[in-house]
């Protein structure tokens, strides 16, 4: 994989930040809060750059194999979270059929946090949406 970069929308001044990636094309971050923010689909290898840009939490809301072979899955998201020093939550949500028991436990997991959390998924939209939800 050739380097990308990793880049953040903070939605309340729209000023964008790159950050290294492994990503082929620059990851977009957007930044709901100070403390939480989304992004479509990551890769193992973007934990790290993740962890320096300030992040202590990552949540997983895709399902493992819904993107096919090519998605990594939960375990190699989890064990690159840990390596680069991340809290890693796997809570995959389907749209359209998200529970309020998992808005509860997404809530809990935003609220428990020590900084900073980076919800994701496909396209970052579930996550967004989860956490409107749990607000």
């Amino acid at each position: 994989m050739r380097q990308g970069s990793l880049k953040v929308f903070r939605r309340l001044n729209f000023l964008p930040m790159y950050f290294e990636s492994t990503q082929k094309m620059p990851l977009t971050i957007s930044a709901h809060t100070d403390r939480f923010a989304t992004a479509p689909q990551i890769a193992p290898e973007d934990m790290a750059a993740i962890a320096a840009h300030g992040f202590s939490t990552v949540v997983n809301n895709r399902p493992d194999g819904e993107g096919g072979p090519d998605q990594p899955s939960s375990q190699a998201m989890a064990q690159a979270a840990h390596v680069a020093g991340l809290a890693y939550h796997y809570l995959p949500v389907i749209s359209g059929q998200i529970t309020p028991e998992q808005v509860a436990s997404f809530a809990a997991i935003v609220a428990a946090s020590t900084g900073p959390v980076l919800a994701f998924c496909r396209s970052g939209a579930r996550s967004t949406t989860i956490w409107h939800m749990g607000k």
